[in-house]
């Protein structure tokens, strides 16, 4: 019996403190287009053309984003260079929170993640779950745990 009151203290304890936090800020998954081309992550220039939904949750504190939430529900990647075209579902999903210039996240389902990865720039498609941290400021990865990574540039190379 003690530890049920203890259980029920500690739940009251916690509830009280949930009003105190913001709520989130959420972006439903809203319909956009952007085509460029991409020239800097492979060693070619690739065209890229993105086309989907995409939303966010926000959890904030004060002025900062301390958690994120990125959704992007039949999201689409066409992208075509050296006569390879690819047209990839990224329709997956990112959890990130952040610790100053730090991004501590995990993306589930199919992504792409773009930037440097141990300072050599790179594209890669994910599949399954892969867990990293992101420097804010130099767009470096480190990938910390994955299930299936693919060098999207080493495909477009033809």
């Amino acid at each position: 019996m003690r530890r049920i009151v203890g259980l029920l203290v500690a739940l009251l304890v916690v509830a009280g403190a949930v009003p105190a936090m913001a709520k989130p800020e959420i972006s439903p998954p809203e319909y956009w287009e952007l085509a460029f081309t991409e020239d800097g992550l492979c060693p070619f220039a690739v065209d890229v053309e993105l086309s989907g939904k995409e939303g966010a949750i926000l959890f904030w504190e004060g002025d900062t984003i301390v958690r994120g939430i990125l959704t992007a529900p039949g999201f689409r990647a066409k992208l075509s260079a050296n006569g390879v075209e690819m047209d990839l579902s990224i329709s997956g999903s990112f959890h990130e929170r952040y610790e100053g210039d730090l991004a501590i996240g995990k993306a589930t389902g199919r992504n792409v993640l773009v930037g440097t990865f141990g300072g050599d720039p790179g594209m890669f498609l994910t599949i399954g779950k892969v867990e990293y941290e992101f420097d804010l400021v130099t767009e470096d990865y480190t990938i910390l745990n994955s299930h299936k990574m693919i060098d999207l540039c080493e495909v477009l190379a033809g």
